[in-house]
């Protein structure tokens, strides 16, 4: 898209920034008043991959960058989560 060409497209731009932001912190405020801290962050390690099927169902192919970020995040997890797993075993 090109620049905004008067001010009810920067007063749009800006709705949606703001709007976008505000639901997005009642949201979560609203998550993390429901499932409690710890398991409200572990959904934002699914933001990647929630990403990556919001392209798939607009018909779009993902980038190879957002696909490797992607495979990072699932990696980061499973090293966390087997590093762990000795430590509750022995527990």
């Amino acid at each position: 898209p090109g620049p905004p060409r008067g001010a009810l497209d920067v007063g749009l731009v800006l709705w949606i920034a703001v709007g976008g932001v505000a639901l997005a912190m009642l949201f979560w405020n609203y998550g993390v008043r429901r499932l409690g801290l710890v398991v409200a962050a572990l959904f934002l390690n699914l933001m990647p991959i929630v990403t990556i099927l919001v392209l798939a169902l607009m018909g779009q192919l993902p980038t190879w960058l957002q696909l490797v970020g992607t495979a990072l995040v699932v990696l980061g997890l499973l090293q966390a989560q087997l590093r762990s797993l000795p430590a509750r075993r022995a527990a």
